[in-house]
């Protein structure tokens, strides 16, 4: 005798359909499904939800090949296990233990903000971190040097999804900041994101500027190619855009990233009929999905409006975010020192170099709220400096540059490549 079988095929729906239209009383099934294929449940579940049957996909085969190999070696256990699946066909508690299990693996990942990273517990973890703030007041420049710094000192790989600025724009972002940090006190020695981009870098900064750009080059080179800048600042795109290039990602390479989304205001809305307000609760919900679908977090930047300009950061100053206060597991608020005092002028404090910028945690899932973290904000040099820690900021050290960049521009991946490149010009 032939196998049944296993597939969703036009025979099994059109029973239950009959079945269903033959009861005159309500009739609710709740169908257990335990087969031995992906395909074939995927199949079947599909089938299944469009018909509005409630249906899960269990394990009820424990220890055997399939559910025929069970009944017939024990039916009063396999009957046992049936009753106990029909009381909680979800296994929450075996999930529970599954979802325990895995956790157990997770190491948290350093912002590099010291400050920040002992408010969530050691750094980033699985789910959906918020950070919002009014105009200018460097929301994209945070978020950055958060990814450049897991780019670079962890290796791990950041999808940057920039809506806003240009892909050489944030890169020159990066190496402006690179510069200020390799000045060591000496801002003359740094320069700015438009002094980078003006280019002619010889004949414009003198020996010890121009060295000092040719080794923040460098430096940059060792880990940019970790961050992996999406330019959206055109063709922007919407959260299924974004959500299906993580997929590839993923798929592609294995490795799981960091997803940062600058910013949540101007990704492209999923229904052109839809208000505002709604289109924002969509995108956010799909990337807590994708938080949540491959375990990884995801950083999504906030933009206030001008009302919230002179008012202390709060969870109303979200509330027109869609649904970012409920669905986010963090969210932190970044406002300017003094904000909400009588005599604060928030364009006089914005024109202080550097300005004092404070973190507030307005929500952490597994931690504590409240929390006020504090930081100059360098802002012609794209760079926050963590005050709560500045001690420990200035023993951090680099890794060893091994990209390398000629009088002419050139760049190459490794200190061996550039030496036989001038082994070549001198023979």
């Amino acid at each position: 005798m032939a196998p049944p079988k296993t597939t969703a095929n036009p025979v099994n729906m059109k029973a239950l359909y009959k079945a269903k239209k033959a009861r005159k009383d309500d009739f609710y099934p709740t169908l257990l499904i335990a087969l031995d294929g992906n395909r074939a449940i995927n199949m079947l579940t599909t089938q299944l939800n469009h018909a509005g049957v409630t249906n899960y996909v269990v394990q009820i085969a424990r220890g055997s090949k399939d559910a025929n190999e069970a009944l017939v070696k024990d039916r009063a256990q396999f009957t046992k296990d049936i009753e106990n699946t029909l009381k909680d066909p979800d296994n929450r508690l075996q999930g529970l233990l599954d979802y325990i299990n895995r956790n157990e693996e997770v190491e948290a990942i350093p912002t590099g903000f010291s400050n920040l990273d002992k408010v969530l517990d050691g750094g980033l973890y699985e789910g959906l971190y918020g950070i919002g703030a009014i105009s200018s007041l460097g929301k994209t420049t945070f978020a950055l040097q958060i990814a450049d710094y897991i780019a670079q000192l962890d290796r791990k790989s950041v999808l940057y999804f920039a809506l806003e600025m240009g892909t050489y724009e944030l890169m020159t972002k990066s190496i402006s900041r690179i510069t200020f940090e390799n000045a060591q006190g000496e801002e003359t020695q740094a320069q700015g994101t438009r002094s980078l981009l003006k280019g002619k870098w010889k004949q414009r900064y003198n020996k010890a500027q121009y060295a000092n750009v040719m080794q923040s080059f460098k430096e940059y080179g060792d880990f940019y190619s970790n961050v992996i800048i999406h330019d959206g600042s055109e063709a922007r795109p919407t959260i299924y855009d974004i959500s299906e290039t993580v997929n590839s990602y993923v798929a592609r390479t294995g490795n799981k990233p960091v997803v940062i989304i600058d910013y949540l205001q101007i990704l492209k809305p999923t229904n052109d009929r839809g208000t505002d307000k709604a289109n924002v609760t969509t995108s956010v919900n799909e990337m807590k999905k994708l938080a949540t679908r491959y375990h990884i977090p995801v950083i999504v930047i906030s933009s206030f409006n001008r009302l919230n300009y002179n008012s202390p950061v709060s969870m109303e100053a979200f509330k027109e975010s869609g649904d970012i206060e409920y669905s986010t597991d963090v969210l932190i608020g970044l406002q300017l020192s003094g904000v909400g005092q009588e005599s604060f002028d928030v364009n006089e404090a914005k024109k202080r170099t550097p300005r004092d910028v404070e973190a507030i945690i307005l929500k952490n899932h597994n931690g504590a709220t409240g929390d006020t973290l504090h930081y100059a904000y360098y802002s012609m040099f794209n760079k926050f400096l963590d005050m709560d820690d500045t001690e420990n900021y200035s023993q951090q050290s680099k890794p060893e540059s091994r990209t390398q960049v000629d009088d002419d521009g050139r760049v190459f991946s490794s200190n061996k490549e550039y030496r036989e490149i001038l082994e070549g010009q001198t023979n």
